[in-house]
């Protein structure tokens, strides 16, 4: 075996060329001839061997369990290795293959920890493997960054003792842009130099301000331990320029946008200011066409889709209330409502952009005739943004989505007592809702009471669960994935909502209250229904499929072709199918635990 040619195959170009030398001087070439079978045993010696083929496939099963199929640059044989048994190692056509000794594996184990760690790893550890593979140099430290390690601004107590000019001068003499009020010995408010530029312009001499009527007193702060990520989120969801940074519960220091934005270099926090900014609907425009760009560049950049999704949500946010804001009339001024998105939007799960699921709600009366007039010119001007009509009428110009808060109750329980499958997807929707504009506290009673409801109805339970049976899992006989005619399957159906569902109904079993999948799996990690470790894989196989789903989109974007859920099976590398197969397996595991949790077979 020469050492060069496996310094691509995965995870033998972990090791050392003075490895891969001696490998070679271990390992010998093998033929095999169709239906010729290969044992591999733990004991004795002569039958320890790691297989790794190099040419045809062969049918790989290790004690009578699951068959798999080995291809080309594939190895069979590891864990046996490692963890006893037999395997037996069957050609399905002419295969030629390196059989390596398995007493230099064991010594290639224990000289090489990152090469036994990949052959130990279960499903976390080989997608954070590949993410760090698939990261850039730069974007990978960023992302390690927490605001521990950037220069913060020092803290500058002030207080209303400072005049305008005192103030401006301390500020100045510890070279910051911002101070912290102190009132009473207590944090009052942050102020920032522009603040004290603006109340020099907009006021006279001796009417000037007290320090404490220019401070901002909603303070947004994060711990010192927190990644930089989180900043980049706050300071687009809140428009801000600052962010005060605590360790435990006391300031260290500030930090300004100016040090995160040399940090990383993209226009998310710009973008969230043109959106607080923006005066009129045309305003909006250019700022959307930017997000798409936003998107693919941190996507190449090797952004977790978690990370992407929770920013791209931040900036819809913004949006939906500036879209709010602008098309809201006079006469519903005094209006309790809350606008509401609904689907992946409300879990924060969807990156581009695909159709609108939204509703408006209100409290007490209202004119209704008015607020359809608003329902319509908040969903026109979001069509106009780029955001399409839901194909199912999921949407608040349909009088089901636009109803008082009193009335939607009404409809969940019709909901319930009918149990259809049109209601159920009702019901799924509804239940990942979030407040994009208005009163959130409309949304939060909304929401509790709707799960109280699903909750103290057992029999609706199951049959609410059983939706997560509906798809099949794309992975068949041999563990060989199941594509269409064109080599591609549907990852949102086969894997992705499984999860999703099953999250969602156990979320309304156990009270819990986030609006995530991935809030959701871990809440659940806590309880007795899913272990932690089987939570966090979990949690692994969402992000990792939910990557695989973007980077097809992206490829569509590029090709002007229809954005949907279906990937080609051929684009994947062998780990990244690799890993699928044992996504999907998860997934099989999830649904497995909630046909028995609810007793889905019985189910009619």
């Amino acid at each position: 075996m020469n050492g060069l040619e496996l310094t691509s195959v995965t995870p033998f170009n972990l090791l050392s060329n003075a490895q891969l030398e001696r490998l070679s001087r271990h390992s010998d070439l093998i033929y095999l001839d169709q239906q010729q079978t290969l044992v591999i045993r733990s004991q004795p010696i002569t039958e320890r061997c790691l297989l790794l083929v190099f040419k045809g496939r062969g049918q790989w099963q290790v004690n009578d369990e699951d068959k798999d199929i080995i291809h080309a640059n594939e190895t069979a044989g590891a864990l046996i290795l490692l963890q006893g048994g037999e395997g037996r190692f069957t050609a399905l056509e002419e295969v030629l293959a390196y059989r390596i000794s398995g007493d230099f594996f064991d010594v290639l184990c224990q000289e090489n920890a990152a090469f036994f760690a990949y052959w130990s790893a279960g499903i976390r550890d080989k997608i954070a493997r590949l993410q760090q593979r698939e990261q850039t140099d730069a974007f990978a430290n960023f992302m390690m960054l927490t605001a521990a390690d950037v220069p913060l601004l020092p803290i500058v107590g002030l207080n209303d003792e400072f005049s305008l000019q005192q103030a401006s001068k301390a500020l100045r003499a510890h070279q910051a842009s911002a101070g912290l009020v102190m009132m009473n010995d207590q944090l009052h408010g942050i102020v920032t130099t522009t603040d004290l530029l603006n109340a020099f312009t907009d006021h006279e001499p001796n009417h000037y301000p007290l320090l404490s009527q220019l401070a901002k007193c909603k303070l947004v702060s994060m711990q010192q331990d927190d990644h930089l990520f989180k900043a980049l989120v706050l300071m687009t969801e809140h428009n801000l320029s600052h962010i005060v940074i605590l360790r435990q519960q006391h300031p260290i220091g500030i930090l300004p946008q100016k040090t995160l934005l040399g940090a990383l270099a993209n226009q998310s926090v710009m973008m969230g200011q043109q959106l607080e900014q923006a005066q009129t609907l045309d305003d909006l425009q250019p700022i959307q066409q930017g997000l798409t760009a936003l998107i693919r560049s941190l996507h190449h950049k090797g952004v977790n889709p978690k990370f992407i999704a929770e920013l791209v949500s931040s900036l819809n946010r913004a949006l939906f209330r500036k879209v709010s804001h602008l098309t809201r009339p006079v006469s519903l001024a005094t209006l309790d409502y809350a606008l509401l998105i609904m689907g992946s939007e409300g879990r924060q799960e969807q990156i581009l952009r695909t159709d609108q699921d939204n509703a408006l709600i209100w409290q007490d009366n209202a004119e209704t005739s008015q607020v359809s007039l608003w329902a319509q010119a908040i969903h026109d001007a979001l069509a106009d943004l780029g955001f399409p009509d839901c194909p199912g009428n999921i949407m608040m110009i349909n009088p089901l989505w636009q109803q008082s808060l009193a009335d939607l109750l009404n409809q969940v329980h019709e909901w319930m007592h009918q149990a259809t499958n049109e209601s159920m997807m009702y019901l799924s929707i509804l239940l990942d809702a979030d407040t994009a504009a208005g009163n959130p506290q409309l949304t939060q009673s909304l929401l509790q009471q709707v799960k109280s409801a699903v909750a103290s109805n057992r029999a609706f339970m199951g049959h609410f669960a059983k939706s997560v049976l509906e798809f099949e899992t794309p992975l068949g006989l041999f563990s060989q994935f199941k594509t269409n005619k064109q080599g591609q399957l549907d990852l949102k159906k086969g894997g992705l909502f499984p999860i999703v569902q099953g999250a969602r109904v156990l979320m309304c079993e156990h009270n819990i209250t986030a609006t995530t999948t991935h809030e959701r799996l871990t809440a659940l990690g806590a309880t007795r229904t899913l272990s932690s470790d089987f939570a966090s894989e979990l949690v692994e196989a969402f992000d990792f499929m939910q990557q695989l789903r973007l980077n097809e989109q992206l490829i569509a974007l590029e090709q002007e072709a229809e954005i949907n859920n279906l990937i080609m099976v051929d684009r994947l590398s062998h780990l990244q199918k690799d890993l699928l197969k044992d996504s999907f397996k998860l997934v099989d595991q999830f649904k497995s635990l909630l046909n028995h949790h609810y007793k889905l077979n019985q189910l009619m």
